[in-house]
């Protein structure tokens, strides 16, 4: 983001791309941890259902997430087609929405060790 804030319309295609692969790194490598938290009040005998649950809960919060942020996205560009401002706005409410998440999951995560 702050490589786009700098560059502005001109940012460099590397930049973006290095961006990019940098934020999916970072989802690979913290999501199986994330799914391990909220599976963990699931007993093994209902580990099916609960992965089930937990996928389809991703499935649609991410289509949602998706059109609701894409939705923000078009409406920050405006009329102006500013889409260096759209892809800032979209951006920091991604972190703030992951950062609440971390969040919750800490939470469930505490709680998850005080009731073992």
């Amino acid at each position: 983001m702050l490589s786009l804030h700098a560059g502005g319309p001109r940012s460099a295609l590397g930049w973006i791309a290095a961006s990019l692969m940098l934020v999916g790194l970072g989802n690979g490598l913290v999501l199986p941890s994330l799914i391990g938290i909220a599976l963990t009040h699931v007993r093994p005998e209902q580990a099916g259902i609960g992965s089930a649950v937990l996928s389809t809960a991703q499935q649609f919060a991410g289509a949602a997430g998706v059109a609701v942020i894409g939705t923000i996205f078009f409406e920050a560009a405006g009329p102006a087609q500013d889409h260096l401002r759209a892809m800032e706005v979209s951006a920091l409410i991604n972190l703030a929405l992951v950062a609440v998440v971390t969040l919750l999951l800490g939470r469930l995560a505490r709680a998850a060790t005080e009731s073992t």
